[in-house]
């Protein structure tokens, strides 16, 4: 007798979410190395410190920057998984310290337990899109009052110029008529604690200028008396003696080849923005330099403020790479003279001869003990002694190498494994190069002597990595980085030889054209002479025959495709048959080619979807087998999957229906045993899971073991080759994962059909009730809903936002009006993302 169980799901795909087992996924890497832009100190604990990036999420630290953990539970999880990574701000809870707030670049989101879980609580105010929230602010007086406002905080970004209230906890939201220009964006919220509680005192200041209102939000003018220009951005707030006070940063603005034209700075007002006042006093407003040629002014618009003391203020440079009076500056005297304190500083494996640059985008002072600080930019810093000395809050030397403390912000592009050394492994980042661990990941040699090391042409990403397996030779593969040239399409790239372990490099590009390096060898071929293939992008598919002292194309067959190859793959069963995978961009149409003679002669594999090609794997256990993730289109993605051929490409399948699939491992001497990751772009595409999914039956079904992934963007998943319970992973934004993976059993409750399903009710007729079972394989909004034979509504069962899974919902043949219905006819129906399924039932009486 077959169970119900066996029962619902029959003839279905199955995708299982939700590990049976512990997912023991820890962060690796020498720390940092990409944009922070905001930190914020627990108010009573200077030990419990927030701190968010532009593409990492959300980190905490519990001892004071000794560890950090990535906290990003909810942010890219369930209905909203893209660019929500980029938080703008973080926001504590005046009244309750465990309730805080992220302002991503798509909504705003909640955690009532410090963090460790995040909940979406801005609205969708607009049609098509989530809009970013630069800022927010609780009421001090009351926490269900809440202020958000609208725009990226970049400088010179579009905004909404739109402020939006609850006072409801989020569950409600209204626009407030501020009378702010459309493309202003909101820098900064003030609340004054001080004005009645039945007419609050309101202050907002933007980019086109500063806006109060003094009766609660009904009505609202200009706050710019004594402010050179509006172009203003973030406020801080302090008390003296009882008497409230905002300070303001104010965008530089002026020539700097003419002298005394700038106008910017710090500005301070106690009467609310009545009257503002210039604090800058003696701060620098340009490094000195040849005045034939000025440099730009600085910006401070990232300061901080004693809560308890207006005259004590950091500040921080924040642009221009000249001279020595950068950095950050401080003042005891409310602004009458600024010292500069950025003396006794260990910077960590950043150094200035690989990253000459100390501006700062995050400056923060612990409202507990002002002798402490953070500040940060890519890297991270830390003064327990008011700005006396700073040390590294991010990685620690270990032997000869840096060993992060869990703040890692890189993308990492590749990952390889010396054959020969168990615990020699490479990691190739996309802003900071090459790196070598010696001791099996725990620590990270720097092999770049500085950042972009081939001088201002743009090869600092390290893209491609392949390891000679006999005698440990490594090529590589550089461009100058998928964030910066993806706009770009790709337009650099060489190819690099290292006979010393990544040390010494020599360039090995005769007869290869710039462009984006993918790189595969054939490990048959001779020691002295080995064959490697470069799927060089804008150019096509090039072979050497001599270990890369010269190159020659082989695109017979790919024809006016060839210069969209953009990923190549290797049977490792038999290495004369290789496919590429192509881009859809400039007229081409995607999917895969195949050769079977070492790339004499190329085919297209024509059932295959037209698609973006995003990873591609042979299964070593069977050549016959292909993985092949593909989307839509690269750059806006809204549908694809992993693909799987059984027959060597003649025909595919898709079976996991998830968008942005960008590795895929089948494990070799394990045949069915598959890894695949889900990773939707940064951007925003309600309904699309993220994760790291297992299979145990080649794709048959599926269950995501990612949840103890801090970072979900997975770009690259590599299996440790001497170690192969080991698994590594790089992500857009939170540096390299691995998980020592056990053995993984499926929970019969975390089953869910890859199908979207309404099933026929049962039993039909009926009398009293029914059961109507449906199954969801995205998260989404869903109605569902019975209606009488001529369509008019009769009761609405289910109109919520509901997970993925399987659901069973009885009706008792009651009305919204909870009356009996007569006998009769009725169409129950299901709606979910604009899709529609109805079945239809008999009322008996």
């Amino acid at each position: 007798m077959r169970s119900k169980l066996m029962t619902l799901f029959a003839g279905f795909n199955l995708v299982m979410t939700g590990a049976s087992v512990g997912q023991n996924w820890t962060p690796i890497g020498p720390g940092a190395g990409s944009d922070l832009l905001t930190a914020r100190f627990q108010p009573d604990n200077a030990n419990i410190i927030y701190l968010a990036g532009d593409i990492e999420g959300i980190f905490k630290t519990s001892d004071g920057g000794q560890s950090w953990r990535m906290i990003n539970k909810g942010l890219g999880d369930g209905n909203y998984t893209g660019g929500n990574y980029g938080v703008q701000e973080i926001v504590i809870d005046p009244n309750n310290y465990q309730t805080v707030y992220a302002c991503s670049w798509q909504g705003m989101f909640r955690s009532t337990d410090g963090g460790e879980h995040w909940t979406f609580i801005f609205p969708d105010v607009y049609d098509d899109d989530t809009p970013p929230v630069s800022y927010m602010a609780v009421d001090p007086g009351n926490s269900d009052i809440l202020y958000a406002g609208i725009g990226d905080s970049d400088a010179n970004e579009a905004g909404a110029g739109e402020v939006w209230r609850s006072v409801n906890g989020g569950t409600d939201w209204v626009l407030l008529e501020t009378g702010l220009p459309a493309t202003a964006v909101i820098h900064g919220i003030k609340i004054d604690p001080t004005s009645p509680h039945t007419n609050r005192h309101i202050i907002v200041s933007t980019d086109q200028g500063v806006v109060r209102s003094l009766d609660n939000g009904q009505s609202w003018d200009a706050a710019i008396t004594g402010l050179p220009h509006q172009n203003a951005r973030r406020m801080e707030s302090s008390s003296d003696n009882g008497n409230y006070v905002l300070l303001l940063g104010l965008y530089p603005e002026g020539n700097p080849a003419v002298p005394g034209s700038y106008a910017g700075g710090i500005f301070k007002t106690t009467d609310f923005g009545e009257t503002w006042t210039d604090i800058s006093g003696d701060l620098p407003h340009q490094p000195y330099e040849d005045p034939t040629d000025p440099p730009p002014f600085y910006e401070y618009w990232k300061f901080t403020v004693s809560p308890t003391n207006p005259n004590l203020i950091y500040t921080a440079t924040n642009f221009g790479n000249w001279g020595d009076v950068w950095g950050i500056y401080k003042t005891t005297d409310g602004g009458n003279h600024w010292s500069y304190v950025y003396n006794d500083v260990s910077l960590g494996w950043m150094d200035d001869n690989f990253w000459p640059d100390h501006n700062y985008t995050v400056l923060r002072m612990a409202p507990s003990d002002p002798n402490q600080l953070i500040a940060g930019s890519v890297r991270l810093l830390r003064s327990t002694n008011g700005g006396q000395s700073w040390t590294a809050a991010y990685t620690t030397v270990v032997g000869g190498g840096w060993q992060g403390n869990g703040v890692e912000l890189m993308i990492a592009q590749d990952i390889a494994f010396d054959p020969t050394d168990a615990n020699r492994i490479y990691v190739g980042y996309d802003d900071f190069g090459f790196w070598r661990s010696d001791d099996g990941g725990s620590s990270f040699i720097r092999l770049d002597p500085h950042q972009g090391p081939y001088g201002d042409v743009g090869y600092e990403a390290a893209l491609s990595i392949v390891v000679d397996p006999v005698n440990g030779d490594v090529y590589l593969g550089r461009n100058n980085g998928d964030t910066v040239e993806w706009q770009e399409d790709y337009p650099n790239g060489k190819v690099w030889k290292s006979t010393d372990h990544g040390v010494q490099w020599a360039e090995i590009t005769t007869g290869l054209p710039e462009g984006r390096p993918q790189l595969v060898m054939d490990t048959s071929s001779p020691i002295n002479a080995r064959v490697l293939y470069c799927a060089s992008y804008g150019n096509g598919v090039y072979k050497t025959t001599n270990s890369g002292a010269s190159w020659s194309g082989v695109n017979n067959g790919l024809g006016t495709a060839a210069g969209l190859a953009f990923k190549i793959a290797m049977d490792p069963n038999n290495t004369q048959t290789l496919y590429v995978g192509m881009r859809t961009i400039w007229g081409g149409t995607g999917g895969i080619y195949k050769t079977t003679d070492g790339g004499a002669n190329w085919i297209k594999l024509t059932t295959f979807p037209e698609q973006d090609i995003l990873c591609l794997a042979v299964d070593p256990n069977d050549s016959q087998v292909l993985y092949a993730g593909a989307v839509d289109a690269f750059g806006w993605s809204e549908s694809g999957g992993l693909y799987q051929s059984i027959n060597g490409g003649a025909t595919w399948s898709l079976i996991l229906n998830q968008p942005r699939v960008n590795a895929v491992v089948p494990i070799p001497g394990e045949p069915g045993v598959v890894f695949a990751d889900v990773a939707p772009w940064f951007q925003f595409f309600p309904n699309q899971e993220s994760g790291f999914y297992y299979s145990a039956d080649g794709g048959s079904s599926w269950e995501n073991i990612g949840d103890g992934l801090g970072h979900k963007h997975v770009v690259v998943a590599k299996l440790n080759p001497h170690n192969t319970n080991q698994i590594m992973v790089g992500t857009l934004g939170g540096g390299v994962w691995k998980m020592d993976r056990a053995t993984l059993s499926v929970d019969s409750g975390s089953i869910r059909p890859l199908q979207f399903t309404l099933d026929p009710v049962y039993p039909n007729p009926f009398n009293p009730s029914t059961q109507i079972n449906y199954a969801l394989t995205q998260a989404g909004q869903v109605t569902l809903s019975i209606y009488d034979i001529l369509g008019k509504p009769v009761r609405t069962l289910r109109s919520n936002y509901q997970s993925s899974g399987n659901y069973e919902v009885p009706w008792d043949g009651l009305s919204d009006q909870g009356e009996s219905v007569a006998a009769g006819v009725y169409i129950v129906r299901l709606s979910v993302h604009n899709t529609q399924k109805i079945q239809r039932m008999v009322l008996l009486k």
